[in-house]
This record gives C-alpha cells, structure tokens and sequence, in this order.
C-alpha cells in the first residue's frame, strides 16, 4: 500500500510539473470547449504537429473542431528523396512520390492526434516557390510559377479546391478564402512572418490576406482571452519553426523558450504548458513523419518538450519576405525595409 501511494504521489508531482508554465512567459490562455474551430495552417508537412500537437489534442479533447490545411507536399527536399533511391538522380516522379509520402506521414500524424483524414487538406502548392508566389499574388494574369522540383504547373486535380487553379498566388490567396469561409474558425493558427523560410513567411502572408477578406474591418489581438473579437474574427496565433539554428535539441525536458534576437519583445510571447499525455501523444505523432528523421531529426527533437509557445494578434512589423536576391514578399517601399536578403541569397 505504501509503495502503491508513493507511486500515485511521483506520478502526480510529474504531472504537475508538466504543466507548469515556462519561465517568464505568460501563459496562453485558451478555453476550449465543444464551439471551438481551431484552423492550422502549415507550409509543410509536420509543421502542423511540431508547432501545435498540443493546442490541437487539447481543442479536440474539449469537443471542439479542428482543420489542418498543408499548403506544400514538401517534395522539394532532395536528402529525403534520394533516400527513397539511394543512388538515383531524383527526377520529378521521384518528387511526386515523394509528395505522397509526405502527405500519408502527416495524415497519420494526425490521426494519432484524434483527427480523421477529411480534417486534413493538402493543397499542393510548390514547395520552395510560395515566397515567390506570394511576391506577386495580386496579379492574377501572372505565369503560373513551374516547381523546379516536380515540374507540375498546377496542383494535382485531387487536391484542387477551385478547379481548374494554378500556381499562382492569387490561386492560392482563393483557395485559402473558400476554406475560411466554409470553416470559419474561431481560431486560425499560422506561421509567424520572421520566420526564416520564405515558404513560411510567405505562408503568413497569404493566411493573413485570406483572412482580412473574409474579416475585412477586423483587428486581431485586442481581446486575447476571448476566442474572437466582436467582428467575429478568429483570434489568430502565430508560431516559428525555423530561426537561427532554434530550438536546440538538447535538454527537451525543458520548456522552449523564444528564439533569441527574434523580432519580437519577450512579453509578446505566450506558452501553452502541456500535460504528460499531451507530450506522450505529441512524440508519437512526431515519429509518424519518418522521412524526416533522417534529415532534420534535430528539428523534431527540438519541438518534442512540455510546451508550445505562440505569438497572437498582427506582428509587430509589416512581412518582408525575401525569396532570394532580387523577390520580395512585402508591403513596405524600399526605403521602408529594414531587412536584406540572407547572405547565402546574394
């Protein structure tokens, strides 16, 4: 009886050290409930679980829904292909296959979380080419933009929401519209736009614009602890996954912490502490993107800790998303950016 108390007890303490707050971050405060819509945007396949496995277990342990929109296949990652033919000069079949096997892993990575299969989208947009897309999405007549990597032009019929779209950005600026409407979250997950993939600032870029179309005379992040303002506008997290080497993979028992020198005041920051189980799931999750842990295991191990942390509202400064040397994601003048193009860019 003893040994079974004191068990109880250890098992309790962990529990509550779990869900402990991180240092000197606020926590986020969300009421889920059965009315909750939690829309997640991701670029890519498992970005949807390395940045929020937790908040979404916890909308749908509260009864509340959960849509998961994959904006890219990630097929534009030679190392993961060449896995799959050792020896063999990926050509675009290989990326396409590729693709698939990206979208299966992420599907069961969220069934694991408690989603079905119809609550996860893919778009098939390119993967590496959404800053580009996005730097001149307001065109419509525009070229359609060539995926360097599977050579298609369109996305697959499949995965087209808007038949008969391209790759275009105001397409996929379309494309996003349709699926805010049709959910009409009451929270809408994104990535922030310093984060350093042009894919990911890009993606902000085009959540944001669909979001300002269907909440035009919204403005986000006035009221944090509600799940949407008075215009009915959802509350809008945003969250990074890539900046400067971050987070390490070393001493995942720790809360994450902020990237430092992000272009954000610390106090802006919010943490979402997750229990025991919320962890154990998350991990599990994680281990479904198998073709990802020979790659960029470090990244997954770098997300597999106690929290998630998010940014809410409007950032603080306007995108400037550099694609490469001479593109550009933003709405700033050229005597306005406060930004270059990365070194490896020029």
């Amino acid at each position: 009886m003893r040994i079974r108390l004191a068990v109880t007890a250890i098992v309790a303490v962990v529990i509550v050290w779990a869900a402990q707050p991180s240092p000197h971050l606020p926590v986020l405060r969300l009421v889920a409930s059965p009315g909750t819509r939690l829309l997640v945007i991701a670029p890519h396949p498992d970005d949807e679980a390395l940045a929020g496995a937790g908040v979404i277990q916890r909308v749908r342990s509260a009864g509340g829904r959960v849509r998961v929109v994959v904006i890219t296949s990630g097929d534009a990652l030679p190392p993961a292909v060449e896995r799959l033919e050792p020896g063999v000069t990926p050509g675009p079949e290989d990326f396409r296959k590729s693709a698939r096997l990206r979208e299966d892993e992420s599907r069961r990575a969220m069934t694991t979380l408690g989603l079905e299969s119809n609550d996860v989208t893919f778009l098939g947009f390119p993967d590496g080419g959404l800053c580009l897309l996005a730097s001149a999405f307001l065109s419509p007549r525009s070229t359609p933009l060539t995926s360097p990597s599977t050579q298609r032009t369109t996305p697959p019929l499949d995965e087209q929401i808007v038949r008969g779209v391209t790759y275009r950005g105001s397409d996929l600026r379309t494309e996003l519209e349709r699926i805010v409407t049709a959910f009409n979250p009451t929270v809408l997950a994104a990535p922030d736009p310093g984060d350093e993939h042009p894919d990911h600032c890009a993606a902000y870029v085009f959540a944001r614009a669909a979001l300002d179309v269907v909440h035009s005379d919204t403005v986000n992040g006035r009221a944090a602890a509600r799940e949407s303002d008075a215009t009915g506008a959802p509350r809008f997290f945003r969250y990074v996954i890539h900046f400067d080497g971050w987070p390490s993979d070393r001493d995942t028992a720790t809360p994450v912490m902020p990237p430092r020198e992000f272009d954000e005041p610390l106090n802006q920051w919010r943490t979402l502490p997750l229990t025991v189980g919320e962890m154990r799931v998350k991990k599990a999750a994680l281990g479904a993107y198998a073709s990802q842990w020979s790659v960029v295991g470090h990244l997954l191990r770098g997300f597999s800790r106690p929290n998630e942390i998010f940014l809410e509202g409007r950032p603080a400064h306007a995108p400037e998303c550099w694609c490469d040397a001479e593109h550009v994601a933003t709405e700033l003048l050229p005597g306005q950016r406060r930004r270059h193009p990365p070194a490896s860019q020029r």
